[in-house]
């Protein structure tokens, strides 16, 4: 991303675009051994942002003569005769970086989650991934019948992509434990709260 004046002097053959060229008194210049410069690449990735473009955004489309806006201006920023940005930025260009959760732990084919700041994604894979600015986001995540680790967290991104590792043990099922010492002692067992009460079967209630 440039914000300051952008000289170029023999330097023909060059594509400019994503930039973010603000507040400057001449934001670009271009001597002729350079006219071969492109200014944008083609619809609907877009150019660059200029600051002192005056344009509105009402079309859409490589000819920005389709209904509705697409954050690309609908008439093209003119720098000079043989400069032109095509597609020019309705607003400065945000450079996003990825932020990549992994799953360890998952049976094939289990469905996990991710939100991140409320951006909520699932995937029966391994992986999950998010497309975001520098900044600080926090998230939660889960998995039917499984414990998470951790279960919440936050992450930093800092002009790079991001990894992020989240193992998952299967949780227990008291209800199948209880069943299962039930079945080994050969009695039924009660549970209320914390209290487990045994009660002997109705053919043992003979026996002295």
């Amino acid at each position: 991303m440039l914000s300051d004046l952008l000289q170029l002097s023999s330097a023909p053959n060059n594509i400019l675009y994503h930039n973010n060229f603000i507040e400057n008194s001449v934001q670009a210049s271009v001597d002729p051994a350079s006219f071969t410069t492109a200014w944008n690449e083609p619809y609907s990735s877009g150019g660059n942002y200029w600051s002192d473009y005056n344009g509105s955004d009402v079309f859409s489309g490589p000819y920005q003569n389709e209904t509705g806006s697409d954050g690309i201006g609908d008439t093209p920023y003119i720098m000079d005769n043989n400069n032109t940005d095509h597609y020019p930025l309705m607003n400065p260009y945000v450079l996003n970086y990825t932020v990549v959760f992994t799953g360890l732990g998952l049976s094939n084919g289990v469905t996990w989650w991710v939100d991140l700041n409320g951006d909520n994604q699932s995937s029966a894979s391994g992986v999950i991934s998010f497309s975001e600015p520098n900044g600080m986001y926090t998230y939660r995540t889960g998995a039917s019948g499984y414990t998470a680790s951790p279960p919440m967290g936050s992450v930093s991104v800092n002009g790079a992509n991001t990894n992020e590792q989240v193992t998952f043990t299967r949780a227990l099922n008291y209800g199948l434990i209880m069943a299962a010492i039930a079945l080994v002692l050969g009695t039924a067992l009660i549970v209320t709260g914390f209290l487990i009460r045994r009660r002997h079967r109705a053919n043992d209630l003979t026996k002295p």
